[in-house]
C-alpha cells in the first residue's frame, strides 16, 4: 500500500478497474438510499390523506428518516472503518429494501413514522461506505471529482425520488410505488455484494478503540466547523428541496405538479454542479472560493424564491431553482477539506461525523417549520416566507465558517 502522489492506498488487486466498479456499486447504494428517502416529498399529500396524518404529524414522519440517519452517520462509519464496506453495504441495502416494502403496509402515523426511521437506520451506511471507497480504492488525487460525482448521484436520486415518484403516483397507488421501491433495493444489495469484496485488513493502529476514535474526532475542531458548514447547507438539500419548497411554489398559486417540476430542477442544479465542483476542488488552492461562491448562490436563489414576486415565466423559476442546485452543490467540498488531514483508518467515521452534523440538521430544518405552521389553521404565504426564512439565516451562518475551514494553513499531501 502506498500514500503517496495520486496512488490508491487499497492493495493492487483491489484497485485500479475494480476500484472504480467496486466505487460504482456502492454509489447505487448512495442513488436508491436517495430515491427512498426523497421518495416522501412526492408521497407527503397522498400519504396524511390516505394515512389520516396531520401536517404536523407528516413533518415528523418524514424527518424520522433524516433523524435516525444522522444519528446512524458515526456509528455507521466506525463500523464500516473496522469491518469494510464490502461486509457492511449488501446487507444494509437488502434491509433497506425489507424496511421500504414493509412501509407498503403503513396504516397510521405511528408505523409510518417507525419504518421511516427503520428505513433511515439502514440507509446511513451508504454514503460513509462509498466514501471510503473512495479514498481507499481510488487514486488519492481523485478523491474530491470521485465524492463530486457521488453526489451527482446524490443530485439525481433525490430528483427521481421527488419528480419520478410523483410521475409513478400518477398511474399507482402508493403502497404499490413503495413495493416497487424494494424490488429495486433487492438489484441493490446483489450489486454491493457481487462487486465490493473485502480489501483485507484493517489499517487501524492495533491500540485503536471506538472511544477514542470518537474523542479525536469530535475534539478536532477543523472537522466539527466543517460539520456546521455542511448542515447549514444540507438544511436547505433535504429542508427545504426535499420538502417545504413545494408548499411554498403552492402558497403562490402553482399546482402541485408545478411546484414539484420546479423543485426538482434543484436536483438537476447539483447534479450538475457536483462534479464541476469536485472537478476544481482537486485544487486545495479553489476550495474557499467554490465553497463560499456557492453558499452565496445558494442564499440568493433561497431568498428569491422565499420573498420576491412570482416571475413571469415558468423558466425564470427553473432558472432560480437551477442556481440554488448549483450553489447547494459546493457542500461536496466539506469532505475533501474535513479529511484532509485524517489517517485514512478514519476516513469513513470522520464522513459520518461531517453527514450526521448535516443529516440531524436536515430533520431539524424539517421539523420545525412543520411543528410551526402546524399551530395555525390554514397557513397562508406571509407565514410560509416568515418561518421558512431560517433556511436564509443557516446559510448566512455558514459564510463565516467555511472562511475558517478553508484557509490555507492546513494543508494534506493527498489534499
Amino acid at each position: 500500500m502506498t500514500t503517496q502522489g495520486g496512488n490508491t492506498l487499497a492493495p493492487a488487486r483491489y484497485g485500479g478497474v475494480m476500484g472504480w466498479v467496486a466505487w460504482l456499486a456502492a454509489t447505487l447504494f448512495v442513488f436508491y438510499q436517495l430515491v427512498v428517502q426523497n421518495s416522501y416529498a412526492a408521497l407527503d399529500g397522498t400519504l396524511r390523506e390516505s394515512l389520516g396524518m396531520s401536517v404536523t404529524a407528516g413533518a415528523i414522519a418524514s424527518a424520522a428518516f433524516l433523524i435516525v440517519y444522522g444519528l446512524m452517520q458515526v456509528p455507521a462509519g466506525l463500523i464500516i472503518d473496522r469491518l469494510g464496506p464490502g461486509r457492511v453495504l449488501a446487507p444494509a441495502a437488502a434491509l433497506l429494501a425489507l424496511f421500504a416494502w414493509l412501509f407498503s403496509f403503513a396504516d397510521g402515523f405511528w408505523s409510518a413514522m417507525a419504518l421511516r426511521a427503520a428505513m433511515g437506520f439502514a440507509a446511513a451506511f451508504a454514503f460513509p461506505g462509498a466514501g471510503l471507497i473512495a479514498r481507499r480504492r481510488l487514486p488519492l488525487s481523485v478523491f474530491p471529482l470521485a465524492m463530486g460525482l457521488i453526489d451527482c448521484i446524490f443530485g439525481l436520486g433525490l430528483w427521481v425520488g421527488d419528480a419520478g415518484v410523483a410521475s409513478m403516483l400518477a398511474g399507482m397507488h402508493w403502497r404499490s410505488v413503495m413495493a416497487m421501491l424494494a424490488l429495486a433495493g433487492i438489484v441493490s444489495a446483489l450489486l454491493c455484494l457481487v462487486c465490493i469484496p473485502p480489501i483485507g485488513p484493517s489499517q487501524r493502529p492495533p491500540e485503536g478503540s471506538i472511544t477514542r476514535d470518537l474523542k479525536r474526532l469530535l475534539g478536532d475542531a477543523h472537522v466539527v466547523r466543517t460539520a456546521v458548514v455542511y448542515a447549514m447547507v444540507c438544511g436547505i438539500t433535504f429542508g427545504f428541496a426535499g420538502l417545504w419548497n413545494i408548499p411554498l411554489q403552492e402558497a403562490w398559486g402553482f399546482s402541485h405538479i408545478e411546484a414539484v417540476q420546479f423543485n426538482g430542477w434543484i436536483f438537476i442544479g447539483m447534479a450538475i454542479g457536483a462534479p464541476c465542483m469536485g472537478a476544481l476542488g482537486m485544487r486545495d488552492s479553489l476550495r474557499r472560493g467554490l465553497l463560499i461562491s456557492g453558499i452565496c448562490l445558494a442564499l440568493a436563489g433561497v431568498a428569491a424564491l422565499l420573498f420576491l414576486p412570482v416571475p413571469g415565466t415558468a423558466w425564470t423559476i427553473n432558472l432560480i431553482h437551477l442556481a440554488v442546485g448549483l450553489g447547494i452543490s459546493a457542500s461536496i467540498l466539506c469532505f475533501p477539506i474535513g479529511c484532509r488531514d485524517v489517517q485514512p483508518a478514519f476516513v469513513a467515521t470522520t464522513i459520518g461525523v461531517i453527514n450526521a452534523g448535516g443529516l440531524l440538521a436536515a430533520g431539524a430544518f424539517q421539523l420545525v417549520p412543520g411543528i410551526v405552521l402546524g399551530l395555525f389553521e390554514d397557513p397562508q404565504l406571509p407565514l410560509l416566507q416568515i418561518v421558512l426564512s431560517i433556511f436564509a439565516a443557516g446559510l448566512v451562518a455558514a459564510i463565516p465558517l467555511a472562511w475558517q475551514i478553508t484557509a490555507p494553513a492546513a494543508k494534506s499531501a493527498a489534499g
